[in-house]
């Protein structure tokens, strides 16, 4: 299948479609250059709170954001009008927009973490890419082959990156250890399905979100290996999030509904779902505190919604600016900043504070 098929569908669009079997479709050198593009004009209506700042030329349908200081974030997403890969470097204070970084060596990139300040790693179809936290500067595209959803990074120096491989003609679960400075090791199969999720509590755990149409079920995983599964029920997870090795939840959707899933931080274990009322897909999760959780997605109505989550438990969800928000994560204790796309096309930022 073309490439543009796949730049149209994030994985959490994708996830829609998993309560009735899987569904993706298919999607390397760089000649990145940095322009500067910042807009603070809001494309919906001042009733529905908080503002969001647009830029026209991205779009994020992914859940590629982090936040690697309290004052910088970035987040990947596409340029829609070339199909090339982008990176958006967001001021983790204020929320405002600075350097869009363009990658034409990448098809758009799904998935984003960082091992320090200046060390992140984006990741999409079949690909990795370094990229620096202060100013959103690429490196090397360097190709995998699996279809990559997400990242997250252990210590310094070891990251891991998930997705899926169909070279077989089944989903297979795919597991790849990275280097900070973004060079792939050798890719494992870890079962099937999708990995669309990991997060790290230590420097040897972390846990993964796999996700299919019959089994879904949460990886533990011991130095880049499958530990133990923790089968979870029909809400397929689709993120994970932790605060440190204090706590951990999951998201997840099953047939137009929504959920929050408590994992004990220590053993990756989940708990009992919990339905987000008033959001019908949620797509991105993220920690600010080990008590202070923020959902973000959206309602039947295709209008974006976030929802607290209060140690543990999922608070009605609320309207947000834009039609979908895709991702969130968090720069302070305090402070949140979600990516999504406005019913004009545009990508977006939101801030989303936590409970």
């Amino acid at each position: 299948m073309e490439g543009s098929s796949w730049r149209s569908v994030g994985p959490a669009r994708l996830w829609t479609f998993a309560a009735i079997g899987l569904c993706v479709t298919l999607l390397g050198s760089v000649a990145p250059f940095v322009a500067s593009e910042a807009s603070a004009a809001s494309d919906v209506a001042s009733s529905q709170p908080p503002a969001a700042v647009s830029l026209s030329s991205v779009s994020f349908n992914n859940n590629a954001i982090a936040c690697p200081t309290a004052n910088t974030c970035v987040a990947g997403g596409v340029k829609p009008a070339s199909g090339d890969g982008a990176i958006v470097v967001i001021n983790g204070s204020n929320g405002a927009v600075g350097t869009v970084v363009t990658d034409s060596g990448a098809e758009g990139f799904e998935g984003l973490g960082c091992a320090t300040a200046s060390e992140c790693l984006a990741v999409g179809f079949e690909d990795v890419t370094a990229v620096n936290g202060a100013n959103g500067a690429t490196g090397s595209n360097k190709s995998t082959d699996s279809i990559l959803d997400a990242v997250a990074c252990a210590t310094a120096d070891i990251c891991y990156a998930g997705g899926t491989n169909t070279s077989s003609g089944k989903f297979k679960s795919t597991l790849v250890e990275v280097s900070s400075h973004g060079a792939p090791g050798a890719e494992k199969d870890i079962g099937s399905g999708i990995d669309s999720s990991i997060a790290c509590v230590s420097a040897s755990r972390c846990y993964a979100a796999i996700a299919n149409s019959s089994d879904s079920h949460i990886d533990v995983l011991d130095n880049g290996a499958v530990d133990k599964s923790f089968a979870v029920g029909p809400e397929a997870p689709n993120v994970i999030a932790c605060f440190r090795a204090a706590s951990c939840v999951a998201v997840g959707n099953d047939d137009g509904t929504a959920y929050v899933i408590p994992l004990n931080a220590t053993t990756g274990q989940p708990g009992k779902a919990q339905v987000i009322d008033g959001m019908s897909q949620v797509n991105g999760v993220a920690c600010a505190t080990a008590t202070a959780c923020v959902a973000v997605g959206s309602d039947a109505s295709s209008g974006s919604r976030i929802s607290d989550i209060e140690n543990g438990k999922a608070q009605p969800a609320k309207a947000a600016s834009g039609q979908e928000l895709e991702g969130v994560a968090c720069s302070t204790s305090t402070t949140c900043w979600a990516i999504g796309d406005s019913s004009k096309g545009a990508g977006i930022v939101v801030a989303v504070p936590p409970a």
